[in-house]
């Protein structure tokens, strides 16, 4: 083995300094998925001795990639084989191959192999759904640009690959990669085409990830579409996840807008509300806001002071007091209706 290796090692420098990497020169062990110096690719190919082959020159032209050799990582990168004899699209309708040939390991890093196998399926005309494996059938897009829909059959437990009526407008003959079905929390064995994904949570937080956003056109149309028809906008979905993130800061930013109500504070222990505080009422029957002195012991009013008239002359030493001036039997009826007016409206106050 270590002798093969050295020997195509040594036809490939000499071919590298010669100039040209000639395909009929090239070990069997490096024929298939290598590209002469003309740019036609080399065919691993039987030989009229059973058990025996050679490396061939065939008739397809690489455009853009000249005296290449495809490398191990590559070969198993895209679920290809080396001792695979001839050049055909046959893997295409294999679910294993297509599925590492459509890896981002496959598609990023191995130009040749996707250069290969994207010829040879355009080599074979339209992509047509109902003829797509089981495998391959949800969220393709035919030819025609129609989606391709998994569905059940007549025979229980037997699914079959139809043409869907839903027309995409942009993106034509693409069967979708692991990676977005992946990314996007997707599922190839769902069958039918439905909007009812978009109301799970779960669902939608891969959806809405930049990961598929930003590498998966065709699960995004798919969506917004199913979406839109339910009236709402994916867009919003995802920038309402974007802003609030996880269900409790989102509820954190809700309650911090200001629309939650303000919480509330202890009661007081006080019976008397905070909004009208009202000091101790006053032992005084009186009330607070009109404050009377205590009635004077006199039987007379203090608004309406009157002398008792004098009871005789005046004895010497005793002191002077100033005797009112006579009345008239009229003033003094006047007065005394005077004093039991205001007396009256005393007792009624």
């Amino acid at each position: 083995m270590v002798m093969i290796i050295f020997l195509a090692l040594s036809l490939l420098l000499q071919g590298a300094l010669a100039g040209e990497l000639i395909c009929d020169e090239l070990p069997v062990g490096m024929c298939a998925f290598s590209i002469s110096s003309s740019g036609k690719r080399c065919s691993l190919e039987t030989s009229d001795e059973p058990g025996v082959f050679q490396c061939k020159t065939s008739e397809i032209l690489v455009h853009k990639i000249r005296e290449h050799i495809e490398t191990d990582e590559c070969i198993t990168a895209c679920g290809a084989d080396r001792n695979v004899t001839g050049i055909s699209s046959d893997f295409l309708f294999d679910p294993i191959f297509t599925a590492k040939l459509c890896s981002n390991r496959c598609l990023n890093n191995c130009p040749n192999m996707v250069d290969l196998y994207s010829n040879l399926a355009l080599a074979e005309g339209e992509l047509i759904c109902d003829e797509l494996p089981v495998g391959m059938c949800a969220f393709s897009i035919s030819s025609s640009g129609k989606r391709c829909s998994l569905e059940t059959s007549d025979e229980p437990g037997v699914f079959q690959c139809k043409t869907s009526e839903i027309l995409v407008h942009k993106i034509r003959e693409h069967i979708e990669t692991d990676e977005c079905i992946t990314a996007c929390g997707a599922d190839r064995n769902v069958t039918g085409i439905s909007s009812d994904f978009l109301f799970d949570p779960i669902f939608t937080a891969k959806l809405c990830s930049n990961r598929c956003l930003n590498n998966c056109p065709n699960m995004v149309d798919l969506y917004s579409n199913l979406a839109l028809a339910e009236g709402k906008l994916l867009s919003k979905r995802c920038k309402a996840q974007e802003t609030h993130g996880t269900p409790r800061r989102a509820m954190s930013e809700f309650q911090s807008s200001g629309i939650a109500f303000a919480p509330l504070s202890a009661p007081s222990a006080s019976p008397v509300p905070v909004f009208a505080p009202v000091s101790a009422p006053s032992a005084s029957p009186v009330p607070a806001f009109a404050p009377v002195s205590a009635p004077s012991a006199s039987p007379v009013p203090v608004f309406a002071p009157v002398s008792a008239p004098a009871a005789g002359p005046v004895t010497a030493g005793a002191a002077a007091v100033a005797t009112p001036p006579a009345l008239s039997p009229m003033g003094i009826t006047a007065a005394v209706i005077s004093a039991l007016l205001l007396l009256h409206q005393f007792c009624s106050f």
